[in-house]
């Protein structure tokens, strides 16, 4: 499924109340993540699954589920234990924890309603399919001045056929309005009606697998958890917060009967790349935005992650808004998508581009087979593909009802896939340089660091305020680097005393053969002691390169080297 983010993100929450920024707040470890957890959810059997479908049959044939009657007279299934959390609950339960909830406990007049917009639903029996979720807020009264702005937290969709929930869309998560209450969050808000994109497939209550439908009637129903507030008229900055949750009125949709074989979408396991090429070549897809490559990868260890960056470039005349997600990406082998696209991230992304324009676009996929799920892909040459959708808005950042969604893919790119890795296995962990770390942590951590298959090499000048970190390869494997900040600590011998600026990477990914070396470079202002000004003398510099090898994040840590700071 596909929240709306802007890329870079805004904080709402710095726009909003106060609260959201407090120590529970920022101590609380489960929301957002855990959406995203949830949403990254794999099941073992996953294989074909359909483009734009909907589904819950086995050849036609209706199996009897065992049903539990609840006290509130809704039923329930008995389900499966690997099935969604909503599958345990009845339709009335679900609607049962809908409210609104302000920082004084009130609801502040405001009435939040969901629904799921008709028009954008495309049913059939078995496999991926698309639908879009809107929320409104007002006031009775009607009498409030200003805009009202928000983002949506959690959005669920289930199921319900005969009075109880039969399946769940995959990733889609429902959290209660105690959780949104403790959740920091962190988007850009936006005016209503708030209009959230879902791409994926149910789930079956019964089995806890990929459903596949009885053709017929099935209720739809949304449920979706917002925060937002007022504000002021001529600002994007909304006040006091309010949390909210709401669930549709049940839609009615038609599943039709028909072939339960799955029709083979691009980036379906055991598809060919015949679709992908034709949607790469922009004379058989003519679409105003293009995909392309930034950083992409040369190797990389089966059964490890796989990150590269992409860029969305409007190769059309006019000025493009859209929405987009984290696009899909797959390894194709022999003509035929053999990995991926494995598990995205619960994101979506608004596009703003004039003519031209282009944005990056993160993405990535787990080396593993797409038939299981669980099964390193085998060693070997592959090719990359990616594939990513695009929705046009319009100029008040709805959806845009008359138009069709655009499809762009990218690729190949060749990838050599490795052995089982031993790179990361033989990578320090993870170390905070600050004020007050000892000299001999460091000294301990940088003498890890070179016995691993990276050597790395630190100069620094804090005169000059030049910073750099050489990284070489020592291994006999191929490792990619993703970097994530450099810094310099300054020691007397006992203890960091004095910290230098930190610089921070753009996520690009840099691949080294055996014996090639990369640098790390920065500049950076006169070090600042942590008690105060610090004295002339000779300090010990110990530089941390905060770095992602081959999917495992580690610090390496080099020196000490000797730096003399004068007298101002």
């Amino acid at each position: 499924m596909t929240e709306h983010h802007d890329q870079p993100r805004n904080p709402l929450s710095d726009a909003l109340s106060a609260a959201e920024h407090s120590a529970a707040a920022r101590a609380y470890e489960v929301p957002v993540e855990l959406v995203r957890t949830r949403a990254r959810r794999r099941r073992a059997g996953r294989t074909a699954a359909a483009a734009g479908a909907l589904a819950l049959v086995v050849a036609g044939v209706a199996v009897a589920v065992p049903r539990l009657a609840d006290g509130d007279g809704g039923l329930r299934l008995a389900a499966d234990a690997d099935a969604p959390a909503q599958c345990s609950v009845s339709p009335a339960q679900i609607r049962a924890g809908d409210g609104v909830v302000g920082a004084d406990g009130g609801d502040g007049g405001w009435v939040v309603e969901t629904r799921v917009v008709p028009g954008t639903l495309q049913p059939a029996r078995q496999g991926r399919w698309t639908m879009a979720v809107s929320t409104s807020a007002d006031m009775q009264a009607a009498d409030y001045v200003g805009t009202p702005l928000g983002g949506s937290i959690a959005t669920s969709v289930v199921l319900v056929r005969d009075g109880a929930v039969v399946a769940v869309l995959d990733g889609s998560y429902d959290m209660s309005l105690e959780e949104a209450r403790s959740v920091a969050v962190d988007m850009q808000p936006q005016p209503f009606p708030l209009d959230v994109d879902l791409a994926g497939t149910f789930v079956s209550c019964e089995t806890g697998e990929d459903a596949v439908l009885d053709a017929g009637t099935y209720e739809l129903v949304a449920t979706s958890t917002i925060r937002f507030g007022l504000a002021a008229r001529g600002s994007d900055a909304p006040g006091d917060s309010h949390d909210a949750r709401s669930t549709s009125e049940p839609l009615q949709v038609v599943v039709p009967a028909g072939s339960s074989t799955p029709l083979a979408g691009p980036t379906t396991c055991g598809a060919t790349d015949d679709e992908l090429r034709d949607l790469a070549d922009p004379q058989t897809n003519p679409a105003p935005l293009l995909l392309s490559a930034r950083s992409v990868p040369r190797t990389a260890a089966s059964g490890k992650n796989l990150s590269l960056q992409l860029a969305v470039t409007n190769d059309g005349p006019a000025h493009i808004d859209a929405r987009t997600g984290y696009p899909e990406v797959v390894l194709v082998r022999d003509g035929v998508v053999v990995g991926g696209p494995g598990p995205i991230e619960a994101i979506g992304i608004d596009l703003s581009l004039d003519p031209g324009a282009s944005t990056p676009l993160d993405a990535g996929t787990l080396l593993l087979s797409c038939t299981d799920d669980t099964t390193p892909l085998e060693p070997g040459d592959y090719e990359i593909w990616a594939l990513s959708t695009f929705t046009p808005l319009g100029p008040d950042g709805a959806r845009e009802t008359d138009a069709d969604d655009w499809s762009a893919a990218a690729g190949p790119w060749p990838l050599q896939v490795t052995g089982d890795a031993v790179v990361d296995d033989q990578m320090p962990g993870l170390l905070e340089m600050t004020c007050g770390t000892s000299a001999d942590e460091l000294a301990q951590w940088a003498a890890i660091t070179q016995e691993s298959p990276l050597a790395v090499e630190a100069t620094a000048a804090p005169a000059d305020g030049a910073l750099s970190v050489t990284v070489t390869n020592s291994g006999d494997v191929p490792v990619t680097l993703l970097p994530d900040h450099l810094s310099a600590g300054l020691s007397d011998g006992e203890q960091v005393v004095g910290m230098g600026l930190t610089a921070m990477y753009d996520a690009t990914t840099t691949t080294l053969q055996p014996g090639e070396s990369t640098t790390f470079s920065t500049t950076y202002s006169d070090p600042e002691g942590c008690d105060g000004p610090l004295s002339t003398g000779t300090y010990d510099t110990w530089v941390a390169l905060g770095v992602t090898v081959d999917g495992t994040p580690s610090t390496l840590v080099a020196g000490p080297v000797p730096v003399e700071l004068a007298t101002p």
